[in-house]
């Protein structure tokens, strides 16, 4: 059944500018070594395992690199994490890689992220790069950052892409019931909501296949835009769908965990999709052109954005943790900076939250 929503939402910019890389070498952690923990899903499965994986693929490479490149031989001690195993637990978790000196925290694609907020708190001498797209994703502690998709920011770019012709008209919202995937219809609904406009959201459950009755309703209600927000595992399955309803105004969905050469188009649905910078091969920059080389070269395939953004994230925690492992001198190392990397142009507000350089494209 869709409702219809009228909501508050917390809306944060900040701005962004140029710094240098400059520091000491300090390994932190131990000596002679940078500690870095690393929690994924990687047995997960489906798009969110493959989106692990390829971070986790990226993340290995960075280190590597660190390694090679470090002119005092220091180490970086990746340890990894599988947050979808049975057994895992993610505050003892936390405590324990804590206790074992791990001061650095990469954690993605994961719901607890949010859930957790209350314990990254309860571990000053921690630093956290939450691997997320829920919107306020680094509001919630003064420890973290984020490197990776802003859903705040993906929400903008489709909702900036429609000109009110009609303050009736009416949009669905088809987002996937997770924590992200509500928190970020949340955020589009509060874009639409503009003067009469109506926003009616439904949800659908993680590797839905059947959408028939959904796109039986939104049918009759005529709506000018479709919106699906999810890991794109749903996505042809709900476009073949609103295809065959004969729907006649224009789909647009996030970017997903689901590479963009795998989405098909549909015939007589306009169709549209962000896309990163990276995936669309506009970067030339010496960063991005060298990780595509050495990627290339370490695992014999291309790299995806997804192995972009675990490169990058393992690159700069290096970097930043120069003078010390220090949360407080990481998140200063973030907040209101500008940085070239392997995923394009990183923009860090004032809360350190990213911004990357994302697209729209039509599928066709």
């Amino acid at each position: 059944m869709f409702r219809f929503v009228l909501l508050l939402a917390v809306i944060f910019c900040g701005g962004c500018s140029s710094a240098d890389m400059a520091g000491k070498q300090d390994a932190g952690g131990g000596a002679g070594t940078l500690k870095m923990g690393a929690i994924l899903p990687l047995s997960a499965g489906g798009a969110e395992g493959y989106a692990a994986g390829e971070i986790l693929s990226g993340m290995r490479l960075a280190a590597e690199e660190y390694e090679k490149k470090s002119p005092k031989g220091e180490k970086l001690d990746l340890q990894i994490r599988d947050c979808s195993a049975p057994e895992f637990a993610f505050p003892e978790t936390l405590r324990s890689m804590e206790g074992a000196g791990v001061r650095m925290f990469h954690i993605a694609l994961t719901d607890s992220i949010v859930s957790y907020y209350s314990i990254f708190g309860k571990m000053p001498e921690c630093f956290f790069n939450l691997m997320t797209t829920y919107p306020p994703a680094t509001t919630g502690a003064d420890n973290t950052t984020r490197i990776f998709i802003n859903g705040a920011q993906e929400g903008d770019l489709l909702t900036e892409q429609i000109e009110v012709l009609d303050r009736k008209q009416r949009y669905v919202i088809m987002n996937v019931d997770t924590l992200n995937g509500r928190s970020n219809a949340a955020y589009f609904a509060f874009n639409l909501n503009k003067g009469s406009a109506k926003a009616y959201t439904d949800v659908f459950k993680s590797g839905e296949e059947n959408f028939g009755a959904f796109t039986s309703q939104i049918g009759r209600l005529l709506p000018r835009f479709i919106f699906y927000i999810g890991d794109g595992s749903e996505l042809e399955k709900f476009s073949e769908s609103v295809g065959k309803a004969d729907y006649s105004g224009v789909l647009l969905a996030n970017c997903g965990l689901v590479p963009f050469e795998k989405i098909k188009p549909v015939k007589g649905v306009r169709f549209g999709k962000i896309r990163t910078a990276f995936e669309a091969g506009n970067l030339k920059t010496k960063i991005s052109e060298s990780f595509k080389s050495d990627y290339m070269a370490r695992y014999g395939k291309p790299p995806s954005w997804l192995a972009a953004y675990g490169y990058d994230a393992v690159r700069l925690f290096a970097q930043a943790a120069r003078g010390g492992a220090d949360s407080k001198l990481m998140r200063k190392f973030f907040s209101g900076k500008n940085y070239d990397a392997a995923i394009g142009m990183l923009k860090f507000d004032a809360s350190a939250d990213s911004l990357s350089e994302l697209e729209i494209v039509e599928i066709k």
